[in-house]
């Protein structure tokens, strides 16, 4: 309401000289320049960072011959840095039936769902920060 009120020129306090046009316009430019400088340089870095490491963590919890099975989680980087294959499946319902286990990636709340149902014998490999979780499946 104070922008308003001075874009209007009826505060009753006088503010400085500088018009309110040339105020905002200044501000959206520093703004964006802080963003712009942000997204460029400082999210790369610790991004790279991350997906490099905990790709190769992920590589040597996986057994070499197998592949991983993914349904909702999204995290290509993560996915590049483990360096083998990976399906995306539809559902956890496609996942291959066969003597070997599999090895799933799922997000925590999909894991939370999934661990009650009877059919599947889950182990929790490892917890991957707060949002995914590892496990070995057998059926």
């Amino acid at each position: 309401m104070v922008v308003i009120a001075w874009f209007r020129k009826t505060l009753p306090v006088p503010w400085p000289r500088i018009a309110p046009a040339k105020f905002l316009t200044g501000a959206l430019a520093l703004w964006l320049t802080a963003k712009v400088v942000f997204v460029e340089r400082i999210v790369p870095r610790r991004n790279t960072h991350r997906a490099q490491v905990n790709g190769q963590w992920l590589a040597s919890l996986v057994p070499a011959s197998q592949c991983v099975y993914l349904v909702r989680v999204k995290d290509e980087g993560l996915m590049f840095y483990f360096g083998r294959n990976a399906v995306r499946l539809k559902s956890f319902a496609d996942l291959p039936s066969s003597a070997a286990p599999a090895y799933c990636i799922l997000e925590y709340y999909e894991w939370q769902v999934l661990k009650w149902e009877e059919n599947w014998q889950m182990d929790v490999l490892e917890i991957l920060g707060s949002e995914t979780v590892l496990v070995r499946v057998r059926r």
